[in-house]
């Protein structure tokens, strides 16, 4: 091989060399901007998850309300479906205004509730429980015929009255309010 032979595959090899260079740093770039990309969609998806959350937390707090009617009557409507993860939400916000309100009566309004499973109902049993232990009555108002077959297969504790109005239930918790006074 002579000197200029030589000559010019150096010269090619530099020109493939400096070609692959080039594409290794646009790659580099590409992959600088892909990941910072990523980065900010992950942040995006982050931030939406947490207003989600915030979201679901407000409508389970909008949807479980704790209106102190009377001295040491407070009614909480249950409010659409008691989906497994919203059990919980619910169970807390029930217990805490039993507990932090210190009522007499604790009325469980149940006409915009959609319970129709026998989980629902061990629900709303073990939601009647846990009132009691708190030493606070347990009351259901406005129970509906499918609710209250729904309820009979839970196994409610004896303590627990219920109404199919909350007009009743209302009634009901006043005279015991007064009587135990």
């Amino acid at each position: 091989m002579t000197a200029d032979d030589q000559g010019a595959l150096i010269a090619r090899l530099e020109r493939r060399l400096a070609r692959e260079r080039q594409a290794r740093e646009e790659a580099e770039r590409i992959a600088e901007r892909t990941t910072r990309e990523l980065y900010n969609r992950v942040q995006e998806l982050e931030a939406a998850r947490a207003e989600s959350s915030r979201a679901a937390e407000e409508l389970v707090r909008v949807s479980t309300p704790v209106l102190p009617i009377a001295s040491g009557v407070i009614v909480i409507p249950i409010i659409g479906r008691v989906n497994e993860r919203r059990r919980e939400r619910v169970r807390n916000i029930v217990l805490d205004a039993a507990a932090r309100l210190e009522p007499r009566v604790v009325i469980l309004e149940l006409s915009g509730a959609l319970l129709t499973t026998p989980e629902d109902a061990l629900h709303i049993a073990a939601l009647t429980r846990g009132i009691k232990l708190l030493g606070v009555s347990a009351m259901l108002a406005a129970v509906r015929p499918e609710l209250a077959e729904t309820l009979a297969g839970a196994s409610l504790p004896s303590h627990v009255r219920s109404f199919a109005g909350l007009a009743q239930a209302i009634a009901a918790a006043d005279a015991l309010v007064h009587v135990e006074g």
